[in-house]
């Protein structure tokens, strides 16, 4: 049951939205940084580009910073349009920022590409269903090319291009 004026998938408020677009931004920033180190530490076989990876961290950081504070001035900020349009910026800065720490870490031979399923529940809850398959594409279009961008796109990891293919989408679509 959807509330009149109110799209489905919406969040209450703006402030709301934000807030949960901080907190998968903040788990993506710590997960990220643990994950590479982990990697790196882990598995030499997989090409990892420690410090422009850490540095891509830091601005998840920031980035996550940056939608947090965003989350407290939102309360001046009146629900409709704007927060979808919010919602779709703060969900593709995410995507990208993911897309790059992947091409960083060994693109599908690392387990990074799993921090898409926490943008895909984020997308999941603000976006009206409608939307989701255009997300989801979205997110596997990102990690194909992040996968190609790594140089480690090969017949080996098209298995996992193929589970990716079917998890980001369950993601997504969990309501």
């Amino acid at each position: 049951v959807t509330c009149p004026g109110r799209w489905k998938g919406g969040m209450d408020n703006p402030q709301q939205l934000t807030r949960t677009g901080a907190i998968a931004a903040w788990v993506n920033a710590a997960l990220g940084l643990v994950l590479t180190i982990l990697i790196h530490v882990a598995d030499p076989s997989v090409p990892v580009a420690v410090v422009p990876a850490v540095i891509w961290c830091a601005l998840g950081a920031g980035l996550a910073a940056f939608v947090s504070v965003l989350a407290r001035r939102a309360r001046s900020l009146q629900e409709g349009q704007g927060d979808r349009r919010l919602a779709f910026v703060v969900i593709i800065m995410e995507m990208t920022w993911v897309a790059g720490l992947v091409a960083m870490t060994g693109g599908l031979r690392s387990p990074v590409w799993v921090l898409f399923v926490t943008v895909a529940v984020f997308v999941a809850d603000v976006v009206e269903r409608k939307g989701l398959a255009s997300f989801a594409l979205l997110a596997l279009g990102l990690l194909l090319a992040a996968s190609v961008a790594s140089g480690t796109f090969s017949v080996e990891v098209l298995p996992w291009f193929v589970a990716a293919g079917a998890i980001i989408p369950l993601a997504v679509g969990f309501d």
